[in-house]
């Protein structure tokens, strides 16, 4: 297992210490309704990898860790399941743990209602790029990590689906320098390394998310370090936290509003994680804080505001929903778990949006069986 690295490079953004507008603290807007509690068994439990994603019916697809009926010396496989509108579970896939892979993660969805995600493991023994088509639920692997000696292995993070049909993501390990590597895999499965890290730079750990822009440029977090842009295969350091004993930038938190401002999650060590900014322009960092907790799962824009999910803190100690308005700091509390005894504990995947502004999640244990919840928010 790799150990955590920092990165020692020079100061490359103004640094701007900022804190929380007014807060509505608490402020129960929504009001929430399970959808579901996941089992032990046989359907899969701990749906934690990845955030949901919904189809233009409004039907919400997702990953689960445990579960799955697995060929090989794994305990669980994992599944890819299915929520209707009406609330009605469904596995469409259990996998094997052989060229399927094993611990799937990170759903996304193109028009015509492809899904695509990676494994942890498996394919050809370093994880695998797969595609779910819910028309005909027809399951393929589109690439098996691992099979050149300079290829990436086991991915890890949240895959981004441009129009024409590419996924970009990246590995936590494999390439020339075995630190992992940026790559884009075609609608075809065809396979191309953008990036190898560690080649004098930062080394990448852990999640990450990589973004495209328009003109095929990548960025993503690295290494608890800094944010890179990627343009022809060469890496520019955007910002760094700092320095060596400042926050670390949280991977798989990346996200980019319509003005090129970024922003993500950051970890000070005190499990009182924050936001961070970095103007799109001239890369200068702010920091907005504290959240009272560890910020999970991908964050999403939805009408300028940022949305997320944060582990253990709010009113009861479970976790909670919350809304951000960058440039004001001002953080609204939408729900809190942990209200009742059968609720959802610990949100985990971040949340999606319907068309009429319902917020939908998961956490990762607690309900009625203590495994986990599909849950609905409804605003008040």
């Amino acid at each position: 297992m790799k150990t955590k690295k920092r990165c020692s490079s020079s100061l490359l953004a103004v640094l701007l210490l900022l804190p929380f507008g007014v807060m509505a603290a608490h402020a129960q807007t929504y009001t929430e309704s399970i959808l579901y509690n996941f089992p032990l068994s046989p359907a899969g439990y701990y749906p934690h990898p990845g955030s949901l994603v919904t189809d233009s019916a409004g039907n919400l697809y997702g990953t689960a860790d445990g579960g799955g009926s697995c060929n090989n010396n794994q305990s669980s496989c994992g599944i890819i399941f299915k929520v209707s509108t009406g609330g009605v579970f469904s596995t469409l896939y259990n996998f094997e743990g052989g060229l399927d892979g094993f611990g799937p993660c990170c759903l996304v969805m193109n028009g015509a209602g492809n899904l695509y995600g990676t494994t942890e493991g498996g394919g050809d023994g370093w994880g695998t790029v797969f595609k779910f088509a819910t028309k005909t639920n027809t399951f393929s692997t589109l690439h098996e990590f691992g099979k050149l000696t300079t290829d990436g292995r086991n991915p890890s993070g949240p895959l981004t689906l441009t129009a024409g049909g590419n996924l970009y993501g990246a590995t936590q390990e494999g390439g020339t320098s075995d630190d992992g590597i940026l790559f884009e895999v075609t609608p075809t499965g065809a396979e191309f390394v953008f990036y190898n890290f560690g080649l004098g730079g930062p080394v990448f750990e852990g999640l990450t998310d990589v973004l495209r822009d328009p003109e095929g440029n990548l960025y993503a977090t690295v290494g608890f370090c800094c944010l890179i842009e990627v343009t022809a295969g060469v890496k520019t350091t955007l910002a760094t936290p700092g320095s060596d004993d400042g926050p670390d930038f949280l991977d798989g938190t990346l996200v980019r509003d319509t003005n090129g401002n970024f922003y993500g999650g950051f970890e000070d060590g005190t499990a009182n994680d924050g936001l961070w900014e970095v103007n799109g322009t001239n890369h200068a960092v702010s920091y907005y804080n504290s959240f009272g907790g560890y910020l999970t799962g991908p964050l999403k824009f939805w009408g300028g505001n940022l949305y997320g999910t944060v582990k253990p803190g709010g009113a009861h100690g479970d976790g909670y929903v919350y809304e951000f308005v960058p440039g004001t700091g001002v953080r609204t509390d939408l729900y809190d778990f942990g209200a009742y005894s059968t609720d959802g504990v610990n949100p985990f995947s971040g949340i999606v949006m319907d068309s009429a502004g319902n917020l939908y999640g998961t956490t990762d244990v607690g309900g009625t069986y203590g495994y986990g919840t599909i849950f609905k928010l409804t605003k008040n």
